[in-house]
């Protein structure tokens, strides 16, 4: 079960969680619980009178370029441009390795383009594997979900014009690869 938009005021339980309560006084009670409030940019370092562009994060081009010369950015300050068209912060590991990677490269001369990489977030550790890649399209999309409660496996595939924008899963992991004993 997922409560999205619901801020947590108290985790219950003496030696270890057993639930929480929310802002809205709602009980839920659960042997895993997984909070994820969101991350932001810290672009508190600018001056104010920096004139460096900036949104949520520092703007850059697919060279990982500023608007102010010799300045770039990477990883997860950079806003860079997404298949869409749309400018979005990177809060991932891979996209943050290939950001800086072509970041250093046009400092040293040569000339890089940064190749958008999808979204990956995997949540190991756990009786039961969650994974997304990709971003949920926020519109125009086709979405085809499949759940087998029996075994309890829920997947999502959004579907954006001719290409699939995410897939999520949440009790699977086998269509991605992943290795359960690592």
């Amino acid at each position: 079960e997922f409560w999205l938009g619901e801020a947590v005021s108290e985790i219950t339980g003496e030696d270890k969680a057993t639930g929480v309560v929310t802002g809205g006084g709602a009980e839920i009670s659960g042997d895993f619980i997984l909070i994820s409030t969101g991350v932001r940019p810290n672009i508190g370092f600018l001056r104010p009178d920096s004139a460096i562009r900036t949104a949520t994060g520092i703007m850059v081009n697919d060279e990982m370029k500023t608007n102010v010369p010799y300045i770039y950015a990477a990883g997860d300050v950079a806003e860079s441009e997404n298949p869409d068209g749309e400018y979005e912060v990177a809060f991932s590991w891979y996209r943050a390795l290939a950001q800086g990677w072509v970041a250093g490269c046009n400092l040293m001369g040569q000339q890089l383009n940064y190749q958008y990489i999808p979204a990956l977030t995997i949540l190991k550790g756990a009786d039961f594997p969650v994974v997304s890649i990709g971003e949920r399209p926020r519109k125009d999309y086709e979405l085809l979900s499949r759940r087998d409660e029996r075994k309890g496996v829920r997947e999502e595939v959004y579907i954006t014009g001719n290409y699939i924008g995410c897939y999520q899963a949440v009790g699977t992991d086998s269509k991605v690869g992943l290795d359960r004993k690592s």
